[in-house]
């Protein structure tokens, strides 16, 4: 994606799918929890996977790459990359507080 802006994080397993309820709880933008963890889980060890889908960011259609990178069995990243800047900034926030809220 041209001009495109990133929010990213290295989430253990456990608190990848907490986190993306919480995300789409706040933010009401489309995210299908379930689907992104079936994302997750299907990584292997060392490898990534990407997927393009479609939210909606202040009643806006847009489309948010969701990218994965499996560290190990315990870790995944979580990269959210879109057009919109406002709602990289959104993510990033959500990532930001719930890193403060779960002592990360």
């Amino acid at each position: 994606m041209n001009d495109s802006h990133e929010a990213s994080m290295n989430f253990d397993l456990a608190r990848a799918e907490p986190f993306l309820i919480r995300c789409e709880a706040n933010l009401k933008i489309g995210l299908d929890a379930d689907f992104l963890m079936y994302v997750v889980e299907q990584a292997e060890i060392g490898m990534g996977h990407e997927t393009q889908i479609k939210v909606r960011f202040e009643g806006t259609a847009t489309a948010l790459i969701f990218r994965t990178f499996r560290d190990d069995v315990e870790a995944v990243d979580l990269y959210f990359v879109t057009q919109n800047q406002a709602s990289a900034e959104a993510i990033n926030a959500e990532m930001l507080a719930f890193a403060e809220d779960n002592d990360l």
